[in-house]
């Protein structure tokens, strides 16, 4: 959200009544279109939705005042927010948290390396250290594994 908005969202039911950009395409975007539905079926304001064609153009929504918060991953805000120079703030806690993932072509050698890469940084601690300092340690995993996708 703009910094010094006074707003707060804390869950999905928080958006209905507001005014919401979300990048095309992505899962953000589908569950505002689904929280939509949900506030209209529970006799509220439905959330009104903004979206654009990538993340640059939803945050200038936001810090435009067209919209009065901007939907993206956990991970993705924080970065907006951390780089911003004080426009954004997050405007309360992760609706939920998942796991990233790294992806290569099947059979190109890369996925043994890079598992064992990421279990030595968790066994060192690197790991939480560079999640901290983003901000984005609540989706962190304990160990890396080959194709043990969640959704």
């Amino acid at each position: 959200m703009k910094a010094g908005s006074g707003e707060s969202f804390n869950g999905l039911a928080s958006l209905c009544g507001h005014t919401v950009s979300v990048e095309d395409g992505t899962t953000e975007q589908s569950d505002a279109q689904t929280q939509a539905k949900a506030c209209t079926t529970a006799g509220k304001k439905t959330v009104t939705i903004l979206s654009f064609g990538n993340q640059s153009q939803a945050n200038l929504a936001v810090s435009s005042g067209r919209a009065q918060v901007g939907f993206a991953d956990s991970q993705v805000a924080a970065y907006i927010v951390a780089t911003s120079d004080g426009v954004f703030s997050n405007s309360g806690t992760a609706f939920e948290v998942a796991p990233y993932g790294f992806a290569f072509p099947k059979g190109n050698g890369m996925a043994g390396p890079v598992e064992a890469a990421v279990n030595h940084l968790i066994s060192n601690g690197v790991y939480k250290q560079i999640l901290t300092k983003w901000g984005v340690q609540a989706g962190a995993v304990t160990t890396a594994s080959i194709n043990d996708a969640t959704s």
